[in-house]
């Protein structure tokens, strides 16, 4: 997962004319994602952004004050022309992870800046995702900082499917006995039982359909056109699964719900995985 992150006195997206997203003094975050990028990626990038020291303290001693400390905003675009390889003079982007996978990991991006973000602090500003933008911006120095975190060592903890979903053998995460989740474009009406929001306002796995101790995580997701309150939509995962929600009262296409999962299905790699331990399994290795 690659950012470039830029050190800003203000900065704005406009989408056909109209702001989508602004912030005073922070930083710009521009995001690429590439189909080795897990949650561990994810997370990791998330507090560093945060955490980066881009300015100086009082003193004057510069590299001292990270945004989190001074309390300033981010604005988050997505970019997958970052990930760019060149044949000849055309750029080639096959190292960009597909869209439809990389939305979802691009929202999970925002809601984990936002986790971090420092109490009292506005949400993270966005773009939209695959829209055609104008990004407007006072560099502040200038300061323009390039990460990569597949070039960085640390630890990955992405947990095997199985036990994710709450087994010890690949059965447990078999589709058909997990009711609420299944394998993108294949959802009806009549294989996915629809999650719901409780009394918080959180839409998860109902009660006791996983076991005590999974390691889940949340992610954002908007409520798409044509869907209104009640009505289910379907959410797709970046593991290639799907889950539908049921939309609640009160909230309408473009407004941002927030959603828990196991952590294994964030796992770009989950349904290979998946695949894998059956195949240990029959072989009697599992």
């Amino acid at each position: 997962m690659k950012v470039i992150v830029q050190r800003v006195k203000e900065a704005s997206v406009d989408i056909a004319g109209t702001t989508e997203g602004s912030i005073g003094a922070g930083l710009v975050v521009l995001v690429g994602i590439e189909a080795r990028d897990t949650l561990d990626d994810i997370k990791w990038l998330a507090k560093k952004v945060w955490n980066m020291r881009l300015w100086s303290n009082s003193d004057g001693k510069p590299w001292m004050e990270s945004a989190k400390g001074l309390k300033y905003e981010l604005l988050v675009i997505s970019q997958f022309t970052l990930h760019a390889r060149f044949k000849g003079n055309k750029p080639d982007f096959h190292h960009a992870l597909a869209p439809e996978k990389a939305e979802v990991l691009y929202n999970q991006f925002v809601a984990e800046l936002n986790n971090f973000r420092p109490e009292g602090s506005q949400l993270v500003a966005t773009g939209k995702f695959g829209a055609e933008m104008a990004v407007k911006l006072t560099n502040d120095g200038p300061v323009t900082i390039s990460v990569d975190s597949q070039t960085v060592r640390f630890p990955r903890k992405i947990p095997q499917p199985a036990a994710a979903l709450g087994g010890a053998s690949a059965a447990a995460t078999q589709e058909v006995e997990v009711p609420w989740v299944v394998p993108t474009g294949e959802e009806t009406e009549d294989n996915v039982t629809p999650l719901e929001a409780d009394a918080d306002g959180m839409i998860g796995p109902p009660e006791g359909a996983l076991p005590p101790g999974t390691p889940m995580t949340s992610m954002m997701f908007a409520v798409p056109e044509n869907v209104k309150a009640g009505d289910a939509a379907d959410v797709p995962l970046p593991s290639g699964m799907s889950v539908k929600v049921r939309v609640p009262e009160g909230k309408a296409p473009g407004d941002v719900l927030q959603l828990q999962v196991p952590q294994a299905l964030m796992d770009p790699e989950f349904r290979a995985k998946q695949a894998a331990a059956r195949q240990l399994q029959q072989q009697g290795v599992a």
